[in-house]
């Protein structure tokens, strides 16, 4: 525990000073909150933390409500007052409880507070028993209810642990969820959920460890009929699954989401008559899924695929293109119909369709700029539009058959730009691209436990980062944190909404333009489990989304 009498004289001693000093000393008090959440406070000098908390936090809100100085100073001395007492009575309980916390904590890095709540309130109960004793000099109580305090959290990491073999590490389950087994045995599939349920419930409420193994056993035994299930209707319907895969790969789940849940549903109304051995019910729906995911994918391929490539002709034709290059406008409308065509006929293969979308857009990208240079020149007896591509080869061969990806937004520069980071800052980044924009992981910002502030470590980060993306020429970049589910959701968004905002402070240092956003989102979209501490620490997260 960080000693706190000297630096409180300190503290004090800039409380009237100007509001940098201030916001200073509010960043101090704060340091010393989180090291006394890390050395255990909140359970061992329960009170005096909460209230040291409270007071600061009210302290913060004045400060933000423009409420008068020496009100705030009132606030913080009160939490600097509750932390001294605290600081006053934590070493011995320290030394003495040692064990315990030790016992305490593995049992929440199991995850035992939301997985086996019943013996985790025991202890918890039990512990605050003893530290009362502890204040009240009860010794002799204190070393009969240590060993009890001690088996209840050990009991509660054992259930704990039982769940997340259960939900993290069961085969069967696994192999069910490969399977699809939630859709194509939905019948099979949703008895085995509702068996898993009950034995987590069985868990958490302390149940019998034989009575829990037998319903662990129960429900792997259902989720492996479920498996079973779902390849019986695999291999009887193996075409309409090869649709569903075909309309999932150019995004038919994203871009035509109505048409995509009908089929979806279909599919599994389909899987429960064939569960029921209605057989005849399976085939209709069947079929009628699968029309509706051919649907939905040849939908997102003419308004997703074929999107830019529309408006790029549009454009072509609004500057002009059809009088000064009408040619290359043709083509570009040539190609255009023969990808509308094949995706109609459902007669194609994806590189194929890539390469005449391609064709099509650079031809109309071509017209634009052929428009654009005949526009300048001199009425003549030839086409400008022949000289043009004569003289700048614009045209493309028909023979070309080299294969390229279909042009949207940004994807063309994302490519140089990921190269770039991956050269230049692979240590400080991990990059993926999804849904069209580029997201990094900034693998070096650290904040403690409820903290806003950047460490220098983290600064130093930053500034490699921004020093890369500054001169980007993209439209966006979001600055995304995240938490880990430790704490209320609003207290989690909030605090990641000031992290962000501190991270934006820090950038606009450096990069002052108008392409900087911030959004916190808490505990939402973890990367990892939130029942251990290396799982929530890769979930308290900085992202950059770049669009």
């Amino acid at each position: 525990m960080i000693k706190l009498i000297l630096i409180i004289h300190l503290l004090f001693s800039v409380l009237t000073l100007a509001q940098s000093e201030r916001d200073e000393l509010f960043s101090e008090v704060e340091t010393i909150l989180n090291q006394a959440k890390l050395d255990n406070a909140d359970v061992l000098c329960a009170d005096a933390y909460s209230n040291a908390v409270e007071e600061y936090v009210l302290a913060k809100g004045m400060l933000t409500e423009g409420k008068s100085p020496v009100d705030i100073r009132e606030k913080l001395e009160a939490s600097i007052s509750y932390l001294t007492k605290m600081n006053n009575d934590i070493e011995g309980k320290q030394e003495l409880f040692a064990s315990t916390i030790a016992k305490r904590n593995s049992a929440l890095d199991s995850g035992a507070d939301k997985n086996a709540i019943y013996f985790w309130e025991l202890g918890e109960r039990k512990f605050q028993e003893i530290i009362e004793d502890f204040e009240d000099n009860d010794t002799k109580s204190i070393s009969k209810n240590i060993k009890v305090t001690e088996e209840y959290y050990s009991t509660a990491k054992l259930y704990s642990n039982k769940a997340n073999s259960l939900i993290n590490d069961s085969e069967s389950l696994k192999e069910a969820t490969n399977k699809q087994a939630n859709l194509l045995a939905p019948n099979s599939y949703e008895k085995a959920e509702d068996k898993m349920f009950e034995t987590l419930n069985l868990i958490s409420s302390g149940k019998r460890i034989s009575d829990i193994n037998n319903s662990i056993t129960s429900t792997e035994l259902l989720f492996d009929m479920a498996s079973v299930n779902s390849s019986k209707y695999l291999s009887e319907y193996p075409e309409i699954i090869a649709v569903r895969e075909d309309a999932k790969i150019v995004g038919a789940d994203r871009y035509t989401k109505e048409l995509w849940n009908e089929a979806e549903e279909g599919l599994r109304e389909s899987a429960e008559a064939f569960e029921e051995d209605d057989f005849e019910k399976a085939d209709d729906l069947a079929k009628e899924a699968a029309t509706n995911y051919t649907i939905s994918k040849q939908t997102s391929l003419k308004d997703y695929f074929l999107k830019d490539t529309r408006n790029e002709i549009n454009l072509a034709i609004e500057e002009g293109a059809e009088e000064f290059a009408p040619k290359t406008l043709k083509q570009s409308n040539d190609y255009l119909n023969e990808v509308t065509s094949l995706i109609e006929s459902d007669s194609y293969s994806l590189p194929q369709i890539q390469r005449l979308t391609k064709k099509s857009y650079t031809s109309a990208n071509n017209a634009r700029r052929i428009t654009e240079i005949a526009k300048r020149m001199e009425p003549g007896d030839e086409s400008w539009e022949d000289i043009i591509i004569a003289k700048e080869g614009y045209l493309l061969d028909s023979n070309n058959e080299e294969l390229v990806n279909i042009p949207n937004k940004g994807e063309n520069d994302y490519s140089d730009l990921i190269e770039k980071l991956e050269d230049n800052i692979n240590d400080e980044v991990d990059i993926t691209e999804e849904d069209g924009k580029v997201i990094l992981l900034l693998k070096n910002i650290k904040f403690s436990i409820m903290s806003s502030r950047l460490n220098k470590d983290s600064k130093a980060s930053l500034d490699k980062v921004i020093a890369e993306i500054k001169d980007e020429s993209f439209l966006e970049a979001t600055i995304v944190c995240y938490t880990d589910n430790i704490g209320t959701k609003s207290a989690n968004i909030a605090i990641s909404q000031k992290r962000a905002e501190a991270i934006l402070k820090y950038i606009l240092e450096k990069d002052n333009s108008n392409k900087y956003y911030i959004e916190g989102k808490g505990e939402e979209n973890p990367i990892a489990s939130n029942s251990t501490s290396e799982g929530r620490i890769k979930n308290r997260r900085v992202e950059i989304e770049i669009k």
